[in-house]
């Protein structure tokens, strides 16, 4: 299957993205030496890690452009997800110069390494000065961060002697500038690009599958067969099932422990009678009161009840049936 590639207008909206960054990039680097002054010691006091946090912004901006261009191209998430994973990498070599110095140190991170191997090179070469040795800007760092200071050091109207102004100008490509030109430094700063965007990296592959679980139709209702082939079912009554041959017991009982008067006013009588004929407690009497005989249950008006229900019980079946004629 051929890789899907972005419009020109796709193109055309992620560079005015990628310019309106660079803007405020610019702006950020400006208020940076315009805070620390534009002196020597002052370079000599900072270092160009406190520069990282803006270029992070800046790549943040970037691939929230690209991610969101390449959302537009993609209907299965998981190709997408395949394809913004290597975003990151892509946008922070994108500021990283296409030369690097390795030191006598592979892993020396300070500009005074910088300085040392350019130092050597010019020496082996013949060349008069180790500035020789910098070539053009290279990499999105090195060429805001040379319009940047160009710029504030052009404002400021800073006046030197020669050799002060050209010492100043060399600390700063050393230890500014060419600061990721050092192997160590480079990867120092790729990996902490990379981990900046990991997270807006998770978001837009969420919004990816977002998109098509919201794209994906609705399942549809299962209906009903035909009527003629679904069996009529009688609705269960809730509730245990009636014993009506136990019921028309109980009422027998009661009926002969008070032949007269209210059963209830005589409530001890009529359960030893049920004892005596050991007519069962209710079962949720055994599960929950722990009581097995209708005697020995304290609630008394959990015991009556349970007999009205009984005798409503025997009423009811003895209602139900049929007349018989001699």
């Amino acid at each position: 299957m051929e890789k899907p590639s972005l419009t020109t207008q796709a193109l055309a909206r992620i560079e005015a993205v990628k310019l309106d960054a660079g803007a405020d990039l610019l702006n950020g680097l400006d208020a940076f030496w315009r805070g620390i002054g534009m002196r020597t010691t002052a370079l000599r006091e900072h270092h160009p890690s406190e520069l990282i946090p803006l270029f992070e912004r800046f790549a943040e901006e970037q691939f929230a452009a690209e991610a969101r261009e390449w959302l537009a191209v993609f209907a299965d998430p998981d190709a997408y997800s395949s394809q913004v994973a290597v975003l990151p990498a892509i946008i922070a070599t994108r500021f990283c110069p296409h030369a690097v110095v390795f030191p006598e140190n592979v892993w020396g991170s300070d500009w005074t390494d910088l300085y040392r191997t350019l130092k050597m090179r010019t020496t082996q070469s013949g060349r008069g000065s180790v500035s020789s040795e910098f070539g053009q800007p290279s990499g999105e760092w090195e060429r805001y961060l040379d319009h940047s200071f160009s710029r504030r050091f052009l404002k400021a109207e800073i006046g030197r002697v020669a050799e002060g102004l050209k010492n100043f100008m060399l600390l700063f490509r050393l230890k500014y500038q060419f600061h990721l030109r050092l192997f160590a430094n480079q990867q120092r700063f790729i990996r902490r690009v990379c981990t900046h965007l990991s997270v807006p990296l998770h978001t837009w592959r969420a919004e990816a599958y977002r998109r098509m679980a919201d794209a994906l139709p609705p399942a549809a209702p299962e209906l009903p067969e035909p009527a003629d082939v679904v069996p009529a079912v009688t609705p269960r009554r809730r509730g245990p099932k009636p014993d009506h041959e136990m019921a028309q017991r109980v009422a027998a009982i009661v009926v002969r422990a008070v032949p007269v008067g209210d059963w209830r006013s005589n409530l001890d009588q009529v359960c030893e009678a049920l004892d005596d004929e050991h007519v069962p407690v209710p079962s949720t009497w055994r599960r929950n009161r722990n009581c097995r005989n209708w005697s020995l249950c304290l609630e008394r008006d959990v015991v009556v009840k349970a007999i009205e229900y009984r005798l409503r019980q025997a009423r009811h079946r003895k209602k139900a049936a049929p007349e018989t004629f001699s």
